[in-house]
Protein backbone atom coordinates (compact mmCIF):
# COMPACT_ATOMS: atom_id res chain seq x y z
CA UNK A 1 0.00 0.00 0.00
CA UNK A 2 1.48 3.36 -0.47
CA UNK A 3 1.33 6.35 1.95
CA UNK A 4 0.76 9.70 0.53
CA UNK A 5 1.19 13.25 1.92
CA UNK A 6 -0.86 15.91 -0.48
CA UNK A 7 -1.10 13.38 -2.94
CA UNK A 8 2.65 12.59 -3.82
CA UNK A 9 3.67 9.51 -2.71
CA UNK A 10 6.17 9.34 0.15
CA UNK A 11 6.69 5.36 1.18
CA UNK A 12 4.80 1.79 1.45
CA UNK A 13 3.96 0.29 4.08
CA UNK A 14 2.36 -3.19 4.42
CA UNK A 15 1.83 -6.86 6.07
CA UNK A 16 4.98 -9.43 5.32
CA UNK A 17 3.40 -12.52 3.55
CA UNK A 18 3.06 -15.39 5.78
CA UNK A 19 5.37 -17.89 3.54
CA UNK A 20 8.06 -15.60 4.14
CA UNK A 21 7.32 -15.01 8.02
CA UNK A 22 7.19 -19.40 8.07
CA UNK A 23 11.06 -19.34 6.95
CA UNK A 24 11.71 -17.69 10.01
CA UNK A 25 9.67 -19.47 12.58
CA UNK A 26 7.72 -15.86 12.69
CA UNK A 27 4.02 -16.97 13.60
CA UNK A 28 2.74 -13.31 14.06
CA UNK A 29 1.58 -10.93 11.94
CA UNK A 30 4.28 -8.53 10.77
CA UNK A 31 3.99 -5.22 9.22
CA UNK A 32 6.58 -2.98 7.81
CA UNK A 33 6.68 0.95 6.37
CA UNK A 34 9.36 2.66 4.09
CA UNK A 35 9.20 6.42 4.03
CA UNK A 36 11.25 8.57 1.98
CA UNK A 37 12.36 11.01 4.35
CA UNK A 38 13.97 13.18 1.44
CA UNK A 39 10.62 13.08 -0.32
CA UNK A 40 8.56 14.30 2.82
CA UNK A 41 11.10 17.57 3.06
CA UNK A 42 10.26 18.81 -1.15
CA UNK A 43 6.54 18.90 0.13
CA UNK A 44 4.85 22.13 0.42
CA UNK A 45 2.64 22.14 3.56
CA UNK A 46 0.59 25.01 5.08
CA UNK A 47 2.33 25.94 8.57
CA UNK A 48 -0.02 24.62 11.39
CA UNK A 49 -1.63 27.52 13.83
CA UNK A 50 -1.77 27.45 17.34
CA UNK A 51 -6.26 27.39 18.38
CA UNK A 52 -6.96 27.67 21.60
CA UNK A 53 -8.75 25.18 23.46
CA UNK A 54 -11.65 26.23 25.26
CA UNK A 55 -12.62 26.92 28.69
CA UNK A 56 -16.45 26.48 28.14
CA UNK A 57 -17.97 23.09 27.66
CA UNK A 58 -18.36 21.18 24.56
CA UNK A 59 -21.53 20.02 23.49
CA UNK A 60 -22.06 16.73 21.40
CA UNK A 61 -24.60 15.58 18.95
CA UNK A 62 -25.04 12.95 17.17
CA UNK A 63 -27.35 12.97 13.88
CA UNK A 64 -27.52 10.15 11.33
CA UNK A 65 -28.67 10.53 7.54
CA UNK A 66 -30.46 8.35 5.14
CA UNK A 67 -29.02 9.45 1.79
CA UNK A 68 -28.24 8.15 -1.26
CA UNK A 69 -25.55 5.82 -2.18
CA UNK A 70 -24.13 8.25 -4.74
CA UNK A 71 -22.69 10.68 -1.92
CA UNK A 72 -19.82 10.21 0.15
CA UNK A 73 -19.24 10.97 3.76
CA UNK A 74 -16.52 12.95 2.82
CA UNK A 75 -18.59 14.97 0.29
CA UNK A 76 -21.35 15.74 3.20
CA UNK A 77 -18.86 16.48 6.02
CA UNK A 78 -17.13 19.31 4.33
CA UNK A 79 -20.81 20.31 3.17
CA UNK A 80 -21.67 20.80 6.80
CA UNK A 81 -18.35 22.71 7.72
CA UNK A 82 -18.76 25.20 5.25
CA UNK A 83 -22.18 25.77 6.00
CA UNK A 84 -22.22 25.63 9.53
CA UNK A 85 -21.64 28.95 12.01
CA UNK A 86 -18.09 29.44 13.74
CA UNK A 87 -19.61 27.01 16.83
CA UNK A 88 -19.09 23.95 15.39
CA UNK A 89 -15.71 23.19 15.90
CA UNK A 90 -15.90 19.46 14.70
CA UNK A 91 -17.98 16.86 12.45
CA UNK A 92 -16.82 13.06 12.49
CA UNK A 93 -18.46 10.34 10.89
CA UNK A 94 -18.49 7.19 12.86
CA UNK A 95 -20.54 4.44 11.13
CA UNK A 96 -21.77 4.11 7.22
CA UNK A 97 -24.04 1.65 7.14
CA UNK A 98 -25.85 -0.50 4.44
CA UNK A 99 -28.05 -3.52 4.69
CA UNK A 100 -31.29 -4.40 6.51
CA UNK A 101 -33.63 -1.74 6.96
CA UNK A 102 -31.87 0.84 4.93
CA UNK A 103 -33.53 0.43 0.87
CA UNK A 104 -30.88 -0.83 -1.61
CA UNK A 105 -29.85 2.05 -3.42
CA UNK A 106 -29.49 4.21 0.26
CA UNK A 107 -26.88 4.44 2.82
CA UNK A 108 -27.03 5.71 6.76
CA UNK A 109 -24.27 7.74 7.35
CA UNK A 110 -23.50 9.24 11.41
CA UNK A 111 -21.94 12.20 12.38
CA UNK A 112 -20.55 13.62 15.56
CA UNK A 113 -21.12 17.44 15.88
CA UNK A 114 -19.51 19.03 18.23
CA UNK A 115 -19.90 22.63 19.58
CA UNK A 116 -18.22 25.05 21.71
CA UNK A 117 -17.38 28.73 22.00
CA UNK A 118 -14.15 30.61 22.93
CA UNK A 119 -16.23 32.97 24.84
CA UNK A 120 -18.81 31.71 26.74
CA UNK A 121 -21.10 28.36 27.84
CA UNK A 122 -23.21 28.16 24.49
CA UNK A 123 -27.28 27.68 25.56
CA UNK A 124 -29.45 24.89 24.63
CA UNK A 125 -31.52 27.24 22.14
CA UNK A 126 -28.73 27.76 20.27
CA UNK A 127 -27.73 24.29 19.74
CA UNK A 128 -30.76 23.07 19.08
CA UNK A 129 -31.18 26.14 16.30
CA UNK A 130 -27.11 25.00 14.77
CA UNK A 131 -28.24 21.62 15.12
CA UNK A 132 -31.83 21.75 13.41
CA UNK A 133 -30.29 24.06 10.27
CA UNK A 134 -27.72 21.51 9.90
CA UNK A 135 -29.78 19.00 9.29
CA UNK A 136 -32.49 21.01 7.14
CA UNK A 137 -29.69 22.34 4.75
CA UNK A 138 -28.36 18.64 4.64
CA UNK A 139 -31.85 17.14 3.84
CA UNK A 140 -32.02 19.84 1.35
CA UNK A 141 -28.91 19.14 -0.18
CA UNK A 142 -28.68 15.87 -0.75
CA UNK A 143 -32.23 14.91 -0.55
CA UNK A 144 -31.71 12.71 2.76
CA UNK A 145 -34.14 12.07 5.82
CA UNK A 146 -33.15 11.74 9.38
CA UNK A 147 -32.62 8.44 10.52
CA UNK A 148 -34.53 7.76 13.67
Amino acid sequence: MQVFVNKTTVGYCGGIRDDVLAKFDIDVPVFIAAIELTDLSEIETTPSQYVPISRYPVVKRDLSFVIDKKYNAKDITCFIKDTASLILTSVVVFDVYTGKNIPTDKQSIGFELKFTSTERTLTDNEIEAEVSAIINSVIASFDACLRQ
